[in-house]
């Protein structure tokens, strides 16, 4: 049964008791923050069947020029895909964050008349599973960039291809292309920064990741009372953790007045 999180001290003693379990494992894991407990991992351009992801990435590389015309829409499409998240536009990433009140605060921003879900992935424990050929060089990127070439409709033949010819790797298998990725970007805008924004790219298997993850014992999660919802915001908000600490610009700065009425104010 999943722990029911009412309060932010509810969340902080939850989060370092799940730490605990981990054992020696030291590093920092990944959190995702939904509004809703009906909400599942499933990456933005697999939750409408009539968007074509190939043709999604087309018109993104048409409407971009020239900010983008010095990137390879085939070598630097990783990096792309990243951009289109910031842009908020459909890929076969998911985002989640490094730091844990991140993902509480997107948790409680939305919807409260609905219960909130925090997901945290294992992302060192996927690696584990995912990566038998640790090292080789460049493997971490033979997988991001393997993923994301599937969103551009390449079959699995070409991508092998491809990869041997650029990375000099012929190991590649189609089964190691199934699970999503996960990995940590370089912090390309603020936002990303402000966030400690990380992702897992989908592989072939397009399932939500609850699915595609099951029994590997890499996915735990916790509920968001709906009623504490609003209680939750204001106690991070207390910390100066807001709209604004997300999104270092002009947009955050309008959600923080329009709520407090002022940057500095608590409630």
């Amino acid at each position: 049964m999943e722990k029911i999180i009412r309060s932010l001290s509810d969340y902080t003693n939850w989060v370092n008791e799940y730490y605990k379990k981990q054992g020696e494992d030291r590093k920092h894991h990944f959190f995702r923050g939904l509004s809703s407990d009906k909400y599942n991992l499933l990456p933005s351009v697999l939750r409408d069947d009539q968007l074509n992801e190939k043709e999604v990435i087309l018109d993104f590389k048409q409407f971009s020029y020239p900010k983008y015309s010095n990137f390879s829409f085939i070598d630097d499409l990783d990096k792309i895909l990243v951009d289109m998240r910031h842009y908020e536009l459909p890929t076969r990433l998911i985002d989640w964050s490094l730091a844990p009140l991140t993902s509480l605060f997107f948790a409680c921003k939305y919807k409260p008349e609905e219960n909130g879900k925090i997901f945290i992935l294992n992302p060192w424990r996927l690696w584990e599973k995912l990566v038998n050929n640790k090292n080789t060089p460049e493997i971490h990127q033979i997988h991001i960039i393997s993923r994301a070439l599937l969103g551009k409709g390449w079959d699995f033949g070409t991508i092998k291809k491809f990869i041997g010819e650029k990375y000099f790797f012929n190991d590649l298998s189609e089964e190691s292309l199934v699970l999503p990725f996960p990995y940590i970007s370089v912090f390309s805008n603020e936002r990303i920064s402000s966030q400690k924004g990380c992702f897992t790219i989908q592989g072939s298997n397009k399932n939500e990741l609850e699915t595609t993850l099951s029994g590997l014992e890499v996915l735990h999660s916790v509920i968001i009372d709906k009623s504490c919802k609003d209680q939750i915001t204001q106690e991070l908000n207390n910390f100066f953790i807001n709209d604004f600490s997300f999104y270092p610009d002009t947009v955050g700065m309008k959600y923080v007045f329009d709520k407090y009425k002022s940057l500095f104010n608590r409630f």
